[in-house]
């Protein structure tokens, strides 16, 4: 799901998935956003529709995933040896 030296953003909180920092490749980024004021959601719209024009948003994101296929998506992941 990461590979070494990726970046894994997690914007949210909740689920019953428990993550390790030995669940990740060494060399990782892991940026994690737990809650925020409804406010916040919109400034973040905001920024990325201000700029869709100089990054390449769509480049940064390699796979996606529906909620439904992130379980069976996530364990091959976590049992390979890294």
């Amino acid at each position: 799901m990461l590979r070494p030296g990726g970046r894994f953003v997690n914007v949210g909180a909740g689920g019953e998935e428990n993550l390790s920092p030995t669940d990740f490749p060494m060399e990782s980024t892991f940026y994690s956003v737990m809650s925020a004021e409804p406010r916040h959601w919109q400034q973040a719209i905001d920024f990325l529709d201000s700029r869709w024009d100089r990054y390449p948003f769509d480049e940064m994101i390699t796979a996606t995933y529906s909620l439904d296929q992130i379980t069976t998506r996530w364990k091959p992941w976590r049992t390979s040896a890294w």
